[in-house]
């Protein structure tokens, strides 16, 4: 806690106001990286009434977000970490997949987890530091984005 009050300029009885220990710290920021990119899904879903291209804008969004924000995605998705709450990826994902499953409406679960898993593997092989070019990275998160938007213009 000390370290987290120096970083971010206050003392540790500051912070104690408002959490108890550093779990309830960590399981915070959680919660709030649920609200920042189910707030950012939101936006780029707005952005197109084409249920196709808000897919397209809402997976940039989920992408550009691990990419800004790295060290909270992992707080959120377990990545390298562990947060105290085991049930925060449960809440994260269950938030995500309704604000998806919004604009895919019926279409088959197996098209959208597939999309989902690479999206959130590719992710997670940046963050986890293996050195996959980010050019390659791009080209498989564009096909995998490309394949599943496809899915959903036949449905």
């Amino acid at each position: 806690m000390r370290k987290i009050a120096e970083a971010i300029g206050y003392t540790p009885p500051v912070i104690y106001e408002y959490f108890v220990n550093k779990a309830a710290l960590l399981l915070g920021l959680a919660q709030y990286g649920i609200v920042v990119l189910s707030g950012e899904l939101m936006r780029a879903r707005s952005a197109s009434a084409v249920p196709r291209q808000q897919l397209l804008l809402m997976c940039r969004a989920y992408w550009d977000f691990a990419s800004a924000e790295p060290e909270l995605y992992r707080l959120m998705f377990g990545i390298g970490t562990t947060c105290s709450d085991p049930n925060v990826l449960e809440k994260a994902s269950t938030k995500i997949d309704s604000l998806f499953s919004e604009v895919i409406g019926c279409l088959p679960l197996g098209p959208y987890y597939k999309c989902w898993s690479v999206l959130y593997g590719l992710i997670a092989i940046k963050l986890i530091g293996k050195s996959l070019p980010q050019k390659i990275s791009e080209q498989i998160f564009a096909e995998a984005i490309s394949d599943f938007t496809n899915v959903l213009v036949k449905n």
